[in-house]
């Protein structure tokens, strides 16, 4: 299935089942129905996963991010503005300070630890891959971003009610 058509249907069957992936457990488990979808997005992701000890090593480029906890993934995000890199916004969860609504500050919920505690948890156990999308716009890594939410549903993040599928510009994306 080409780009284009796997985008928009995925956008047609968005707007029929927006859901925060952690309010139903059956709905966690159950496989992605179209695997096609996730295709797109399996072909670029680097092979090997890199543990948060090894951050240095994160790419400097702006992109998708992809965390694991041990082969499972957990969550996904996206370093997108001109001055963030991915290895920027991911060296952000091993900083102290309130984690909020960050994927640090739901491991600190769900864990029922503290900031350094999550910090230390991340560092050990957390492992990420990445696509490299430095020279996309803004706009179109986070459409990416919840286009990759959307096909892979990880437990930590939301699938968002409103997105604007009609302004999604294929062209410039898949350039």
């Amino acid at each position: 299935m080409n780009y284009i058509l796997m985008v928009l249907s995925l956008a047609v069957s968005l707007q029929r089942n927006c859901m925060l992936n952690t309010n139903n457990f059956e709905s966690l488990i159950k496989p992605v129905q179209n695997k096609n979808n996730k295709k797109y997005f399996q072909d670029l992701l680097s092979k090997n996963q890199i543990n948060f000890n090894d951050i240095n090593n994160f790419p400097k480029e702006k992109g998708l991010y992809f965390l694991y906890y041990q082969k499972i993934l957990l969550y996904i995000g996206s370093a997108s503005a001109s001055s963030r890199t991915i290895q920027i916004r991911c060296r952000q969860y091993l900083q102290r300070g309130s984690g909020g609504e960050s994927f640090r500050g739901k491991i600190e919920k769900l864990r029922s630890i503290t900031a350094v505690k999550a910090i230390e948890f991340v560092q050990n156990n957390i492992s990420a891959k990445f696509i490299t999308f430095d020279n996309l716009e803004v706009e179109h890594i986070k459409q990416l971003e919840q286009i990759a939410i959307c096909c892979y549903q990880p437990p930590l993040n939301f699938i968002l009610k409103k997105f604007d599928y009609k302004n999604l510009q294929i062209e410039k994306l898949t350039k």
